[in-house]
């Protein structure tokens, strides 16, 4: 899962240093937002596998989900500034935004997940 990590970093490096991507016609408004979300979602799970799955259990997951979160992030702010110098792209509030979304989805899905899987585990140690 870690190098699925590492193609998300390249790949969305590589998407925001083209001018225009296509897109089909009549798109939505604010079609491109959920491709943000999209791909930082899945950015962001993939992250969350550089991290041993007991830190995302309570009570270690707080600093785990933080630094996942600022990782992300980070990424989201370096692919804003280098959206900004390639042509015919721009810096956007509004795609950081969504990039957060995406984020928080994927820790969220992370905590939900490994907490189901240790209250599973539990179960079965019981009987």
């Amino acid at each position: 899962m870690r190098i699925l990590s590492i193609i998300g970093f390249i790949s969305i490096w590589i998407l925001s240093s083209f001018s225009t991507l296509p897109t089909p016609k009549n798109i939505i408004l604010g079609w491109d937002k959920l491709h943000h979300a999209i791909a930082f979602t899945c950015l962001a799970f993939t992250l969350s596998y550089w991290f041993p799955a007991k830190n995302w259990i309570f009570p270690p997951f707080r600093k785990t989900v933080f630094i996942s979160f600022l990782l992300s992030i980070f990424w989201g702010v370096v692919d804003e500034v280098h959206q900004y110098f390639v042509p015919g792209r721009e810096c956007s509030l509004a795609d950081l935004a969504a990039d957060s979304i995406g984020v928080i989805s994927a820790l969220a899905l992370r905590v939900y997940l490994e907490s189901r899987k240790a209250k599973k585990g539990k179960r079965s140690s019981k009987t």
